[in-house]
């Protein structure tokens, strides 16, 4: 399948729909004007959260199945933002099938609503952190997108629609990479190559998630000092397999919890507005992990939240790494019940743009994402590319040790809404 269509993961807010010969991209994300003690909700959009986290989570336990169990990782809110956005040009089925594998109900309105809301709230949680959602739209000038749907990108998702008369596709690819670059401080670079794009360019939809933190301290010193770190440990992957890696090490008084089958720690970044979650499975063999995604529902999720409580002091080992993955998401989306989007002649997005003689569908859905976890803290990045093609057819003291030497799943979360940001399995390598 060829990438006529990219939604990405970054913040970008235009007023008026330009055409554009220039190579690059505008910007303008909103900025957090002063910092919030948490992401403020209604009692509607803390059920979204709810829905949120269901999708996250089903779009785990799929892509993880889907990709042989390998280490994984990816943003399940990235993905959401850019089928948000395009459920907006959908009609009919199309639009009901995008709209109940996202869990959200039919109000396409308070979904727009929800996701601006994150969009302007969540990087002000922590203003030491540097956390980015921006989103755009690329649209060869042959094809005009009709104004409802420039608005809601406009109004709502602080996305500018530019058109480009570039009729190089190789120039399309510099335009989009170099968005990609400058949304995720360089991190996601490229995320498109040649071969990504046909030479029929329809648009391109980007949405961009980038998220970069120093680890919380503890007792005026850092969660992690590289002193501690120990290097060249055995992992025990599944299969037998042992690979040689480095741990971060240090003992701590952390929020952890014990359940059925896995123990979780919270390792807390910055002002400790945003965590990483680490769920490590009791046991070795092969079955561990995917036993434990399958038995991780929204209601297990927030109930772990709300279970973790700083006990016992915790003997922390867990790998210092970097992982870097880009996945075509067609077949996982369709697993979860989004199937007329990727039918050409078939998909009704009639509410996108004005021609009327051609129909356009989902040719598919790219995401690339990249992790980095080392003494300092974490960087994490997601760009979704979405492709449209146009076709005519504990309470007493005891010690613990949190040895994740063993494949285990991570999670990056917004504590006071308990949104899911990221979601990863590693598995050594």
């Amino acid at each position: 399948m060829h990438l006529n269509t990219l939604f990405g993961t970054c913040g970008i807010i235009l007023s008026a729909i330009t055409t554009c010969a220039k190579k690059q991209l505008d910007l303008l994300q909103p900025a957090p004007q002063s910092e919030l003690t948490g992401v403020s909700l209604n009692e509607e959009e803390r059920g979204f959260v709810q829905k949120a986290n269901t999708f996250a989570l089903n779009c785990s336990r799929a892509l993880f199945a889907n990709n042989g169990g390998e280490s994984m990782f990816f943003s399940p809110l990235s993905l959401q933002y850019a089928l948000g956005m395009v459920l907006n040009g959908a009609s009919g089925d199309t639009a009901v099938e995008i709209a109940e594998a996202l869990g959200y109900g039919s109000d396409i309105n308070e979904l727009n609503t929800f996701l601006s809301d994150l969009m302007v709230q969540l990087p002000a949680v922590d203003t030491t952190v540097d956390f980015r959602i921006a989103n755009a739209m690329l649209v060869n000038k042959a094809y005009k997108v009709k104004h409802s749907f420039s608005d809601v990108l406009n109004n709502l998702y602080y996305a500018p629609v530019e058109y480009t008369g570039i009729n190089d596709i190789s120039k399309v690819v510099e335009m989009i990479n170099e968005w990609s670059y400058r949304n995720t401080n360089g991190f996601i670079n490229p995320l498109v190559d040649l071969g990504d794009l046909s030479g029929g360019f329809v648009s391109v939809l980007l949405n961009a998630l980038y998220f970069k933190a120093k680890w919380a301290e503890e007792g005026g010193t850092p969660l992690f000092r590289s002193e501690a770190t120990s290097h060249s440990q055995p992992f025990y992957a599944d299969g037998g397999k042992v690979f040689q890696v480095d741990y971060l090490r240090a003992s701590h008084y952390l929020p952890f919890a014990r359940t059925e089958g896995y123990r979780a720690l919270e390792l807390p970044y910055a002002n400790r507005r945003f965590a990483m979650y680490v769920l490590l499975p009791e046991n070795r063999d092969q079955s561990s992990v995917p036993k434990m995604l399958a038995s991780l529902t929204e209601k297990e999720w927030s109930n772990l939240m709300q279970s973790l409580k700083v006990g016992p002091e915790v003997h922390i080992s867990i790998p210092k790494f970097e992982t870097e993955k880009k996945y075509k998401l067609a077949d996982v989306l369709q697993v979860l019940g989004i199937k007329k989007a990727f039918m050409p002649g078939q998909a009704e997005f009639d509410r996108l743009f004005d021609s009327s003689n051609q129909k356009y569908c989902i040719d598919e859905i790219i995401q690339k994402s990249r992790i980095k976890v080392a003494e300092w803290g974490t960087e994490a990045a997601s760009v979704t590319a979405e492709v449209l093609i146009g076709a005519y057819i504990p309470e007493n003291y005891v010690e613990e040790y949190f040895v994740a030497d063993h494949p285990f799943v991570y999670l990056i979360a917004e504590k006071s809404s308990g949104i899911i940001l990221f979601s990863g399995v590693f598995d050594g390598k």
